[in-house]
């Protein structure tokens, strides 16, 4: 791997994990140390473990089972300075581990943890270890878009998930009409940060988040992925079609460039241009190898502006698109018209968000979140 000669910090990253479902007809001792129960999204209950009232009913939540997530060990091959830290583990865990084995993530055929047909020990679901920050943003990076106009960047998508209450729009990063993360709740108070935030991390008034703030990275929305051949070249990168129905991002219908059909109710379509990253295949079963090939981003592809990106994520209304938009934000816009590509266009902008927003001024971001009022 070619490190570039600007690269400031690189790590190399190892990870595994354990997770079984049932234990039963495979160790009769562990067993009963973790039964699981299945959960199911369609019955409600009114009191119990779950919380539930008569007034607001839960859905039966899945209980037991075991999950080992591997520990992630990260060591820098460039630089010695560390990643900053942002969220804090312990406190993801202080709700994910009541979950039991669920959300397992990756592989896992049930994002409710409801188990459509018997699964043998556990076969059916996947090992991805939900509750480690490290591990999240290993994958999930700022130019990871799909081909739905979401992005799956950490930053948008843990936000857009336990924001799902407080969003106009669902985010929905591989959603479909049976599962889709609208239908979550989150189990705590939303607008308090530091519930999974470390003091000072997301109002920028820790010395590492301040010296980050010039350098925060752009996501990119909608990309196209590039086709690449055997041996690595690419191959195609002519823009992409995206229509904005169904699951995909309502935003691609505002996107520049986007040309509406003409029915009640409207379908927009949108060409976009590639994104950063593209897949390649090596090899054959069972020795096969598909890994993620960084390449330059199309100048129509789309892209959101750091700050900008994070707030869309619980405030995602048109009102509050276009506050972001008029206090230079960039949302769903061509990469072509911002400060990302040389040279800088006249059209640029620049987030002046902590101007009312930063720490002290008039909108203060953990005064207006009432942070301090819910430590209490």
């Amino acid at each position: 791997m070619a490190i570039p000669a600007n690269a400031t910090l690189v790590t190399v990253a190892l990870r595994g994990a354990f997770t079984q479902v049932d234990f039963t007809g495979v160790d009769a001792t562990i067993a009963p140390r973790y039964a699981y129960v299945k959960g199911d999204p369609t019955a409600f209950t009114t009191g119990g473990t779950n919380g539930g009232s008569a007034a607001s009913p839960k859905a039966i939540a899945q209980t037991g089972g075991l999950s080992l997530p591997g520990p992630m060990v990260r060591k820098a091959v460039v630089s010695t300075s560390a990643r900053r830290q942002v969220i804090d583990n312990n406190k993801c865990n202080a709700c994910h581990d009541s979950l039991g084995i669920q959300p397992a993530f990756h592989g896992t055929t049930n994002p409710n943890g409801v188990d459509a047909a018997p699964v043998p020990n556990g076969g059916a679901y996947g090992a991805g270890p939900s509750t480690d920050g490290d591990q999240c943003n290993a994958c999930h990076l700022p130019n990871r878009a799909g081909n739905t106009g979401w992005t799956a960047g950490s930053s948008q998508f843990v936000h857009g998930i336990h924001g799902a209450s407080n969003r106009t729009n669902s985010y929905n990063w591989h959603g479909n009409a049976t599962y889709n993360y609208g239908m979550l709740e989150y189990p705590a108070v939303l607008n308090n940060c530091e519930q999974c935030h470390l003091p000072g991390t997301y109002d920028f008034t820790a010395t590492a988040s301040a010296n980050a703030l010039p350098n925060l990275l752009w996501t990119t929305v909608a990309g196209s992925a590039p086709s690449w051949s055997a041996t690595g070249v690419v191959t195609n990168t002519s823009n992409a079609t995206y229509i904005s129905t169904g699951f995909n991002a309502p935003y691609l219908a505002t996107a520049p460039g986007a040309v509406s059909n003409g029915l009640t109710p409207p379908t927009y379509t949108v060409a976009i241009g590639n994104g950063y990253l593209g897949t390649t295949t090596t090899g054959s079963a069972p020795n096969q190898v598909t890994a993620l090939v960084p390449y330059a981003a199309g100048a129509a592809s789309l892209v959101s502006s750091p700050i900008t990106t994070v707030c869309s994520s619980c405030h995602d209304s048109a009102a509050a698109i276009g506050h972001f938009k008029s206090t230079g934000g960039t949302f769903y816009e061509p990469r072509s018209t911002t400060s990302l590509v040389s040279p800088i266009p006249t059209s640029a902008k620049t987030e002046g968000c902590l101007t009312c927003h930063g720490a002290g001024a008039l909108m203060d971001i953990k005064v207006v979140h009432k942070i301090d009022l819910l430590k209490k």
